[in-house]
């Protein structure tokens, strides 16, 4: 795979950091922990992180 087609999953692991932080910047601790819907799309974008960095050479070869 070349860095060309590594751009897509670095661009979604880009974005779901950005919404990570869009969505609790703002937020407690405690509110944070008490806001399920958000706890639960946290998760989710990590989920994506995880999965968009599996598939990206660049993440994934440290050689």
């Amino acid at each position: 795979m070349t860095v060309h087609e590594d751009l897509p999953y670095v661009k979604h692991i880009l974005d779901a950091i950005a919404d990570i932080k869009d969505s609790v910047e703002k937020m407690s601790k405690g509110k944070f922990k008490k806001n399920k819907d958000v706890r639960d799309a946290c998760i989710r974008r990590l989920e994506v992180i995880g999965e968009a960095s599996k598939k990206s050479y660049l993440v994934t070869d440290v050689t």
